[in-house]
């Protein structure tokens, strides 16, 4: 299995690059703090998220404080001067707001956007206009616990 999870602050303003087939990447980097005893260590981990979740990304500021989920990966390539190189990168998956400094506004995407990984349809937040125009069947969402829920399990 190969997943991480990392939190940190970003270092630098993400960067969007758009490849010649269309793709879309949005870059940044973030700096984890730990401390051992007195002593306090940062590590700085490249972050690559492609897509939507790229487009996402870009709207945040450097020093933001982020949660990252993904997977490890290294780059190879030559150098100019024919130096073998390698970076080891996370290639994100989820990328979320921390919320332990700050709070969030959350905005939900037009109506026709469709989620690559369900392919579910997400509803506006203003679904409630008639339209003459057909429409795919509402899905319902239960707001009830699961069975399993445990609420002294905190």
């Amino acid at each position: 299995m190969n997943t991480v999870t990392v939190s940190g602050n970003i270092t630098r303003d993400p960067e969007v690059k758009v490849f010649p087939s269309g793709k879309k990447i949005t870059t940044f980097s973030i700096a984890v703090n730990r401390r051992v005893g007195e002593e306090e260590f940062v590590s700085y981990y490249d972050i690559n998220a492609w897509e939507k979740l790229g487009e996402n990304c870009a709207s945040l500021p450097k020093g933001a404080r982020v949660l990252v989920s993904g997977r490890l990966e290294q780059r190879s390539w030559e150098d100019k001067e024919g130096n073998k190189r390698s970076r080891v990168e996370i290639v994100a998956t989820e990328v979320a707001a921390s919320l332990l400094w700050a709070t969030v506004d959350i905005h939900t995407p037009p109506s026709n956007y469709v989620n690559e990984e369900s392919y579910e349809k997400i509803a506006p937040a203003s679904s409630n206009k008639t339209s003459s125009k057909a429409s795919a069947p509402k899905e319902e969402f239960s707001t009830d616990l699961d069975e399993d829920f445990d609420p002294a399990w905190d």
